[in-house]
């Protein structure tokens, strides 16, 4: 397989050892959690389906985990199973993303932006970009303000998040109610000098920027269980250079407790021309699908995201701005006052992407990469000719 091929010798060997019993066992506890839904509605039985998953496994390289994300239970899908773009494809063995900004130092540079949620903040701001409110900046246990007449927390709800974390992690999100700041999920109270040693606390090991903490339109407020819902919007240059609209999904948190939609959340598309939304779905181990959110009961497939002609030309405009990027994964929020965007991530997963929208293989996805790789490969070919023959020359 390319992937395999692509890795290190004894990286490839430890991989071509542990790969068997990996997809077996995997197999099982994934067959025990969705076999009996799937043998109800689709009549095929649980020891059918578990060998259908190691046959792909083994003979495909189709690791086992997408076989019910991507409905490979229904033998009429396996004509496509190759052509899904799996997370081994863009990040393991093959490293797509990587080989896209390889040999491109300038690339590299711009790309590196969007690691850093401060410097990418300020990139929004410069541009006057819509983005949440920051207040501060807290390294080290000392305190940033962005407003310099600023000395202690604003009286409002807040939302911390590392500096350099991806996913929600570490992330706390803090409601302001009659003086005190109470974070979501726990029974933890504070006032704002204990909020403040707290920041400090956490900036020991990294830095925090605390924001002003968004809430979602009215219009789609009961498509959550209480996190912020986003759009991630996927953009893309495309055969002229120009930043062209993939697909985007909106996403919805599923658990009270959570306080990002990215965490174990749902997703559903977004029609590009209307902003309507189609029935959601969650990915993985029990992937089903659904026309109403399984907490708020309120419907989902077939509502209108507002401000969605606004988002979708905010994303285009400001990837104008990143034209060294190739792909985008655009979370933004929509609010009453509008799209906000809140990150950018040059590396997307593509998981639930493609349960919602089918596989990217063998679509635009597939052709942008396509195209991009083969023209890096040529221009690096050309600056390489071309230091070559200034070197001649300068030797002449």
């Amino acid at each position: 397989m390319a992937r395999l091929a692509a890795m290190p010798f004894l990286r490839r060997k430890l991989v071509m050892l542990a790969w068997p019993p990996a997809m077996v066992l995997w197999g099982l506890g994934l067959t025990f959690a969705n076999g009996a839904y799937v043998a109800r509605r689709y009549g095929r039985g649980m020891i059918g389906q578990f060998a259908d998953q190691m046959r792909l496994a083994f003979t495909q390289g189709i690791p086992v985990n997408f076989f019910y994300t991507y409905e490979l239970h229904e033998r009429r899908n396996w004509p496509r199973a190759r052509d899904y773009v799996l997370r081994g494809h863009i990040k393991g063995g093959c490293q797509l993303y990587k080989r896209l900004y390889r040999d491109d130092p300038a690339r590299r540079v711009s790309a590196k932006l969007l690691n850093d949620k401060l410097a990418f903040h300020q990139f929004c701001y410069a541009h006057s970009l819509p983005t949440a409110r920051l207040f501060a900046i807290v390294s080290k246990g000392t305190f940033g303000w962005t407003d310099p007449s600023q000395i202690t927390l604003p009286t409002v709800d807040l939302f911390l998040k590392p500096r350099k974390e991806n996913g929600g992690s570490g992330a706390e999100r803090w409601a302001y109610i009659e003086g005190r700041y109470h974070r979501h999920g726990h029974s933890t109270s504070l006032d704002a000098k204990g909020l403040t040693e707290r920041l400090v606390e956490l900036s020991r090991n990294q830095a925090y920027l605390v924001y002003e903490c968004l809430a979602n339109h009215p219009d789609v407020s009961d498509l959550s269980a209480g996190a912020l819902c986003t759009l991630r919007l996927h953009t893309m240059l495309n055969e002229e250079g120009e930043p062209e609209h993939l697909f985007t999904m909106f996403r919805m948190s599923q658990f009270r407790e959570r306080i990002v939609d990215t965490q174990d959340g749902i997703a559903s598309a977004v029609d590009p021309l209307t902003g309507i939304l189609g029935p959601a779905s969650n990915s993985s181990p029990v992937a089903r699908w659904m026309d109403h959110h399984p907490v708020t009961n309120a419907r989902i497939t077939g509502r209108t995201i507002p401000y969605w002609r606004e988002a979708l030309a905010l994303a285009l405009a400001t990837h104008a701005e990143l034209k060294a990027l190739y792909l985008i994964g655009w979370d933004i929020a929509i609010t009453a006052r509008g799209p906000v965007i809140l990150e950018a991530n040059k590396a997307p997963d593509l998981e639930i992407e493609q349960r919602l929208d089918g596989p990217w293989g063998n679509g635009r996805f597939g052709e942008l990469i396509a195209f991009h790789l083969t023209h890096r490969v040529r221009d690096a070919s050309h600056r390489q000719n071309s230091a070559s023959a200034e070197s001649r020359a300068t030797a002449l």
